[in-house]
Order: C-alpha cells, then structure tokens, then sequence
C-alpha cells in the first residue's frame, strides 16, 4: 500500500469529516449505553454482595475461643486479613433461674465494623449502667424497646471459691441493634446484650470470647480456604455462607445472558450505522473502482474509515460511561449508605470483544457489499432498460408468486446475498436475544423465591 493512497484515504476522511462526524455521533450513543449497561450490570452484583454484606457482616470465618489468648494459626495466616473480637461473659437467666441462650459481654471497635453491626436507634454504651440490645434479643426479653428505658438482667456470678450467687443489673437502654443473632452463621454464639468493657467484667463469669476474621479480596475458592483453615486448627470454625455462597441469580447465568443481549443490540447498532455509511459512500467506491483501485485497496479504504469512526466513538463512549456510571453509582450509594462502584479488568475486556466484534462484522458486512455491487456493476449498465422495466412489473406477494417476487424484491437494492446475508444475521441475532429474555426471566423468578426467604436460622 503506497504512500500516496494512505494520504488520499486520510484527505478523504477530513473532505466528509461532517458525515463521519454525524456517523461517530450515532455509533458513540449506542456504544456509550451499551458501556453503561455493561458497568450497571457488572455492578449490580456488586450492589447484592454489599448488601449481603451489610446484612450478614464483612467476615469470613468465625472462631469460638478463649478471650486470653487468639489462635495463632489464624491470626497470621496469609489468605486472612483483619480480625475482630467480642466477648461473651455471661448469660442471661430467666425469672425460673434457668440459663437462656442470650449472652452479655462487650465487643472491639474492630468486630463492630468487620460485623456491619450498627444501631437502628440511639447508641452503643458509652457509660457502665448502658446498654445496647440487638433486636431479636429484646424481643425475647420481653421488656419493652423505648430508648432510656431500665433493661433488668439476671444472670449468676462465680466467686474464688466456686460458689455462685444470683445477682440482677439493671441498665438503660441506650441504643437498639440490627439483628444478628438470629441471622448469622454462628449469631446464637455473640452476646445480645452489649454494655462495656468494665460492665462486663463486673459480671464475668466465663471467658468466652468470639472471633472474625475477613479474607483478603484476591481470593476467589472460598469453601476450599475454609475447608484449609479447617484442617489447620483445632478449634471450632463458622463459615459465613451467608455471604460466600451467595447466588442472588441461583447461578450467574442471567449475567451472561445480560450480556449477550446488549452486546448483540450494540454491534446489530454499530454494524447498521456504518452499513448505512456505506451505502453512502457507494458513488466514491465506484469512482475510485473506475480510476483502477482494486479491491484490496476498496476494502483498506473502507477498513481505515471504519476504524476512525469506531475508535472515536468507542473512547469517548467508554469515558462517558465511566463517569456517568460513577455518578449514578455515588447517588445510589449516598442514599442506601453502602459503597460498591467498582470498574473491573473484565469490563474492558467485555467493551474490546464488542468493539472487534463490531469492527468484524461491520467489514464483513461492507466487503458483502462492495462484492455484490462490483459483480453487479457491468450488469447494471447493460441491463438497466431491462432491468427498470422488470421493477415496474413488481406485484404484491401472494402465495402463487412468493419466490419469484421475493427474489426480484432483493435484487432490487444491494444484490441478492447482501439482503440474504442481512436478514439471516438479523433472525439468529432475534433468535438468541429471544433465548436469552426467556432464561433471564426464569432467573429472576428463581431470584424472587430466594429473597421471599426468611434470614433467621
């Protein structure tokens, strides 16, 4: 290819800036929305797993130890990465001095936030005669749940001797908690009724102590790390299953199919958008066919515009998506309180297999064409008389002359296997977005019978 056809084609691309402008335009919307499209459907995975999160805590395992001494193998292993701790020093007795599940103790800062425990009302204790109860537990105390109310607890303590004594505390409700007792893997194990530090170790009478730990976030084989840490630890282990095997869609399917749709309505868009650009240029391909260009160089011409216009198009719809997602993503965040807008590696390679796709099927569609106008172009002129007079004799489609008519109907524009190879690429592609609605409504159906479940174990 010399150096003199590479500058004609660039002149040529700057002579119909208008029109290759107004055709990026075109192909920017569709690839933009399919971008954002792309991003909302990967994030709204993302969207599910943090709300499972905030639901059930950010923790992997959970450990029931002793408050003296965390397990080391745990506390330094390398696919662990932080850890909380909550203490359990006692439990509740009921009015027939009978032990009930419920537990007391305090918790660190660091089990709060790797839990997502937080109050629906007031406070978590500040002072030694405050309370915070978690919602399952003051129903089963049965004490009322207005804030700045007293919260009587019997329990019973131990003295050095061995020797128990029943006692009462009374407390102030200072703050209501999310349910974790009941909805957690292992929540029966965390006190219900947190006071502080000091309070607790007034009525100490155990040294139970739980621990959580998160897992780093390179870590995809979730069950295969816990069943590891399972054989190198003696002491007993919970897995958050709750939240590492959650399967909001019974499966990632639906994903896929969400993704064959707007990959397939995008390059059906971007594919039409350049056949129509195509089309347009048809006089320029026939002069530069007249003046001796053959056909590889047809094609490069063709190929050269098709990857200007494609390329712009496709950057400034990715930016655009990009910062359009975030925002939509931020406001959404802002308003529920949970963080989750995330760009992945494989959204990129999503958006570069359309774009090839695209690119491909767009050339494949200009050289079907460009083909059957350079078969038909010495036809044309010579049958032209002939051929105007068999278009004037078009009839309407009836069941006796269906093939003959439908055969001179797709020869009247760009040939017969242009039109064929059109409709044909237009039914599979109907075919497959038809498939693909279909699973995706039976995966929402199955979604819509696992959220209708309860989360209390």
């Amino acid at each position: 290819m010399n150096t003199e056809y590479m500058d004609y084609c660039f002149k040529s691309i700057k002579r119909r800036k208008k029109n290759i402008i107004k055709t990026s335009f075109t192909i920017f919307i569709v690839f933009a929305a399919v971008t954002l499209l792309i991003l909302i459907r990967t994030n709204v995975y993302q969207w599910q797993l943090q709300s499972v999160k905030d639901r059930f805590g950010s923790w992997f395992v959970m450990m029931c130890g002793s408050d003296g001494k965390e397990n080391s193998e745990l506390k330094g292993h390398p696919y662990l990465k932080e850890s909380g701790k909550a203490v359990k020093v006692n439990n509740v007795y009921d009015n027939g001095g009978e032990m009930t599940e419920t537990g007391i103790g305090y918790m660190t800062e660091e089990f709060i936030r790797l839990g997502n425990i937080s109050t629906e009302e007031g406070h978590f204790p500040q002072k030694d005669d405050e309370a915070a109860v978690d919602w399952n537990t003051l129903l089963e105390l049965n004490q009322g749940s207005s804030l700045g109310q007293d919260i009587v607890i019997r329990t019973v303590i131990s003295d050095e001797n061995g020797q128990t004594e029943d006692i009462t505390r009374t407390y102030k409700l200072a703050g209501i908690l999310k349910s974790y007792t009941n909805s957690w893997a292992g929540g029966d194990r965390v006190p219900g009724v947190i006071v502080t530090e000091q309070a607790a170790k007034d009525i100490k009478r155990n040294n139970n102590a739980i621990y959580i730990y998160t897992v780093d976030d390179y870590v995809n084989d979730y069950e295969a790390i816990y069943d590891g840490l399972k054989k190198k630890t003696s002491s007993s282990l919970i897995y958050n299953s709750s939240v590492y095997e959650y399967e909001p869609w019974s499966g990632g399917n639906i994903y896929d199919y969400m993704y064959m749709i707007i990959v397939l309505v995008g390059i059906a868009g971007i594919t039409y958008q350049l056949s129509v650009y195509s089309t347009g240029r048809k006089r320029v391909y026939e002069i530069l066919r007249g003046l001796g260009a053959d056909r590889l160089k047809l094609i490069s011409f063709a190929f050269m515009e098709s990857v200007v216009i494609i390329i712009c198009s496709s950057l400034a719809g990715l930016i655009f998506s990009i910062i359009t997602g975030s925002i939509i993503c931020s406001i959404v965040s802002n308003i529920k309180g949970i963080q989750f807008f995330n760009i992945e590696s494989s959204i990129y390679v999503y958006v570069l297999i359309m774009l090839g796709i695209a690119l491909v099927t767009g050339m494949l569609a200009e050289g079907i064409v460009n083909t059957c106008n350079s078969v038909n172009y010495g036809y044309k002129r010579k049958k032209k008389k002939k051929r105007l007079v068999k278009i004037t004799q078009l009839k309407l489609i009836n069941k006796n002359n269906y093939i003959g008519q439908t055969s001179r109907r797709l020869r009247k524009s760009q040939g017969a296997a242009a039109n064929i190879a059109i409709r044909v690429f237009a039914l599979l592609m109907c075919v497959i977005i038809i498939g693909c609605a279909a699973n995706s409504i039976k995966a929402y159906r199955r979604y819509q019978d696992i959220d209708a479940r309860s989360d209390i174990i």
